[in-house]
């Protein structure tokens, strides 16, 4: 007597069949297709293009990429660390036109080494990885967030290397300094050597960085950072953002941000089962609450 197949063995086979498309061809042409057509339309490596290549330009050329002392700061303004402009000064050797796609290529190859640092082996898991919201956003505005998580799949790989690990830290802390609280890691994993060596890199990259630049900006950085998250605050996934756009002023929205972010901290954050089940779930709540970063930084 024949067995008839049952529903839940066709459906597997059917998956079988579809799952090369749906894990690797759509993804794949997706993301070609759609950035090929924001290159036609000027919209690609937005960041890199408006932001990175000219700061990048007036470093090898000996201008400051930064606003003058008193000049207005607009969105247009570059507020990155100096370390984000050296880094990319190779780049300005080439115009533009080369950079930008150039630039969203090797952000692509970091993708790949990301996952392969990682030791993820299943080929669905790129394909996936490329469809993405925060990955395909970071290829299309050309940031600098692949190649942090680049660097941090490096630092897991190497995490028993203590000078080697510093470097990787002291890089991304000069570059982003929102990561700061890796050395709070290390220290909370008794990892003081490589504590010590990151801060050691941290800040001889940063002033090194700003020697480059002629320490330009330097003093007057912390107020161009202050003022462009007020300027940008409206633009962003955050809090003050959404309070703004909801018709608060800007400092009534920074009152209820930090009104939420008190609440989940010293509240819900501090229950938990001897598991520090707490913990786990109060972290994201504060990372979404509280972050002044950009949505896409935060996944």
């Amino acid at each position: 007597m024949t067995r008839r197949p049952r529903i839940a063995d066709l459906g597997r086979h059917g998956w079988t069949m579809i799952e090369p498309l749906v894990c690797g061809v759509v993804p794949v042409l997706f993301t070609t297709v759609v950035l090929l057509a924001a290159s036609r339309h000027g919209y690609i490596a937005v960041d890199f293009h408006h932001h990175f290549w000219p700061a990048a330009y007036d470093v090898l050329h000996g201008v400051s990429p930064f606003p003058a002392a008193h000049a207005k700061i607009t969105l247009g303004s570059f507020i990155y660390p100096a370390f984000a402009a050296v880094l990319l000064v190779p780049f300005a050797l080439f115009s533009r036109a080369i950079g930008d796609p150039l630039f969203v290529v090797i952000l692509a190859a970091a993708l790949f080494f990301t996952l392969r640092l990682l030791r993820i082996r299943d080929w669905r898991c790129y394909g996936i990885a490329l469809a993405w919201a925060p990955v395909f956003h970071a290829l299309h505005t050309a940031n600098f967030t692949l190649l942090i998580a680049l660097a941090l799949a490096a630092l897991w790989r190497l995490r028993d290397r203590p000078i080697a690990v510093g470097l990787l830290v002291g890089c991304v802390i000069a570059l982003k300094i929102f990561l700061w609280p890796l050395v709070i890691w290390f220290l909370a994993a008794k990892r003081y050597r490589t504590a010590a060596w990151s801060l050691v890199f941290a800040a001889a990259i940063t002033v090194a960085s700003w020697g480059a630049v002629g320490f330009a900006g330097f003093t007057t950085y912390p107020r161009m950072v202050e003022t462009f998250d007020r300027i940008s605050a409206p633009a962003t996934y955050t809090l003050v953002g959404a309070g703004v756009k909801l018709g608060l002023g800007q400092t009534a929205a920074e009152a209820v941000a930090g009104v939420v972010v008190h609440r989940v901290r010293h509240g819900e954050g501090g229950h938990g089962g001897p598991g520090g089940d707490g913990l786990v779930v109060a972290v994201p709540r504060v990372r979404v609450a509280g972050a002044e970063v950009e949505l896409q930084h935060g996944y």
